[in-house]
């Protein structure tokens, strides 16, 4: 009996080895599958990504007048099967700064000196809060440069034809959406209420919505573009009135039905006095309101603002308005650029980030963001476009050693 159960017990002893080794064997078999998968479907971009770093930091400390031999091609296939896809080598953060001007150029198959220039000009003129100081600017002008690999001489140069160009030309673009809790300005207890709109910069340029009928809580849901030529200092303005219709004193009197208390008797008395002794019809402000430029954000903002009035301590009411920046550029070209220039940032943060790009999260650093939002919004990119574009280059055309031609 002893032999027996021993017997037994190597027997599961060794098919339970065996079966282990056939879970590690499938296991292996998926992974490599699932690895010639990922090969398939991004065209070798990850491999080659990294080969071409490393092939670009050997070349640049070769000696001069030597000739680099010449890669076998099955080596480069071993090499990009044998990667382990985590962490990108030590030569391929390039501890010594290489000249990657011709690398860059060719491979963007664009004019990298004419699109540095359009992105330093966005930076000068920035639009919103995103940059208000002197630091923050200078802190993208120093991550643009690093993603475009231009030396300091050549940066410096660009930025000041960038200073000597006009101003853009930036269009406030203002929804006036609604009201609540305005303070009643008529006899019966309402308002008839509209807005007006001005920069402060042009006071005589203004903007009317329509009149909304005898209502605290008006929807207005109306567009307004006005022209900025001063995004940094300017502030918008934004009145609240009570219409007031032009009436003879009878067809004032013929509204006593509907007064309501005697605060509202006391406004019709006053309107009819002033009609009598004047004619004049004037109307009444209800409040208003002031937004500085740049506090506004570059990607836009939609809020409820109070409404104030010089002499009362309490609010007047709430406004809600939309606000985004725009301006007029071809759009086939700005969608172009956004196309080159997602594509030139995500080299740069594969690059610090030294991961496997397959392994990067998908969040560009916050220099970055800015940079995209400005020239989105001063392009006047719609999301429609915008969100093609990052698909193009995430998903349609992997980078592929950093070349696609212009073309494509």
């Amino acid at each position: 009996l002893y032999m027996c159960l021993h017997c037994r017990s190597m027997d599961e002893d060794m098919w339970r080895h065996f079966y282990e080794k056939i879970k590690e064997s499938e296991s292996k078999k998926e992974i490599s599958e699932h690895d010639i998968r990922i090969q398939e479907l991004d065209g070798g971009f990850f491999e080659k990504f990294g080969t071409l770093l490393k092939e670009q930091t050997e070349d640049g400390m070769a000696p001069v007048g030597e000739d680099p031999e010449p890669r076998n091609v099955e080596e480069q296939e071993e090499m990009s099967e044998g990667d382990s896809g985590l962490v990108l080598q030590d030569s391929d953060t390039e501890p010594e700064e290489l000249d990657k001007n011709d690398l860059i150029t060719d491979a963007m198959g664009w004019n990298i000196e004419e699109l540095y220039s359009e992105i330093l000009y966005e930076i000068l003129h920035i639009v919103g809060c995103d940059a208000s100081t002197e630091d923050e600017q200078s802190q993208l002008f120093n991550y643009l440069q690093q993603s475009f690999k231009l030396d300091d001489e050549k940066h410096n140069h660009l930025l000041e034809m960038a200073r000597q160009k006009e101003a853009p030309n930036i269009l406030l673009n203002v929804e006036v959406i609604e009201a609540r809790e305005l303070k009643p300005k008529d006899a019966n207890g309402l308002s008839d209420p509209f807005c007006t709109l001005f920069l402060s910069s042009a006071v005589a340029h203004r903007f009317n919505t329509s009149v909304k009928q005898a209502t605290l809580s008006p929807t207005w849901e109306e567009h307004f573009s006005l022209p900025v030529e001063n995004p940094s200092e300017d502030v918008l303005c934004v009145e609240v009135w009570d219409f007031d219709p032009a009436e003879t004193v009878r067809e004032k009197m013929m509204k006593i039905g509907e007064v309501k208390g005697v605060r509202g008797l006391r406004k019709l008395m006053k309107e009819i006095a002033v009609t009598a002794s004047t004619g004049k019809h004037d109307n009444e402000l209800v409040g208003c309101t002031s937004l500085p430029l740049k506090n506004i954000p570059a990607s836009g903002q939609t809020f409820w603002c109070s409404l104030e009035k010089k002499g009362k301590a309490k609010k007047q009411g709430d406004l809600k308005l939309r606000i985004t920046f725009s301006s007029e550029k071809n759009s086939q070209v700005a969608f172009q650029e956004h196309r080159h220039l997602i594509r030139l940032m995500l080299l740069h943060e594969l690059e610090n980030a030294k991961v496997a790009p397959y392994r990067w999260n998908g969040k560009f650093s916050q220099s970055a963001e800015t940079i995209l939002m400005q020239h989105l919004v001063q392009c006047g990119l719609s999301p429609l476009s915008v969100a093609l574009s990052q698909w193009l280059e995430f998903s349609i055309k992997p980078i592929q050693n950093g070349l696609l031609k212009e073309e494509e």
